[in-house]
Parts: structure tokens; sequence; C-alpha cells
């Protein structure tokens, strides 16, 4: 099991509410862990679109995993805390962009 504090970082924010909350961001090495995830979603999707990567699967299976995959690169890209500590540099997310458009094509959305 992984300690949360590992890959988070917590910080008290008060809510509209007025209560206090436990607010977390994720720490520079789990920016990292997520950003090496996305490349490997990259690839795949690239891959299966430019033949290098053959599945032994149906078609629709196919387009199931690239949607699955540019499906979590959406959810992954919308997050909003990718600029991490000051020592931190953002990573280009214009890979993972790229990669969820054609996707969508490739499945035909």
């Amino acid at each position: 099991m992984v300690n949360v504090h590992e890959w988070y970082n917590t910080i008290i924010v008060e809510g509209e509410d007025g209560k206090s909350y436990e607010k977390y961001t994720r720490t520079d090495a789990k920016l990292n862990k997520d950003f090496a995830s996305m490349n490997s979603s990259v690839n795949l999707i690239n891959n299966i679109i430019n033949g290098s990567r053959k599945l032994d699967e149906t078609s629709d299976n196919t387009k199931a995993r690239v949607k699955l995959n540019y499906e979590y690169l959406e959810t992954m890209v919308s997050k909003t805390d990718w600029d991490g500590s000051s020592d931190y540099t953002a990573p280009d997310l214009t890979d993972a962009k790229k990669a969820i458009t054609d996707g969508k094509a490739y499945v035909g959305e």
C-alpha cells in the first residue's frame, strides 16, 4: 500500500461554508510517475494508428483500447496541478493532446 503522503501534498483550505478541508496536490514524484504513465498511453495510441503495434483482437476491441487510453489522457490533461513545486518543470502535454485528437479520429468520434 502506498502512503498517500509520498504522492500527495496536503494543505488546509477554507470551504465556502467556512469549514476547513484538506486539499491534496500531487508531489513532484507523483507528477513524474503520472506523466510516464501518460506517455505509455500516447505511445500505444500512436503505434496502433501507425500500424507498428498489431493486436490479436478485433477492430472493435482495438478501437475500445484506443478509446480507453485517450479517455485516460483526457482525465490526466485536465488536472490543474501540473505546475508542481517551484523546483518542478511542468511537462509538455502537447503529445498527449495530439494523441487524444488522433485517437478520437481513429475511433470515429
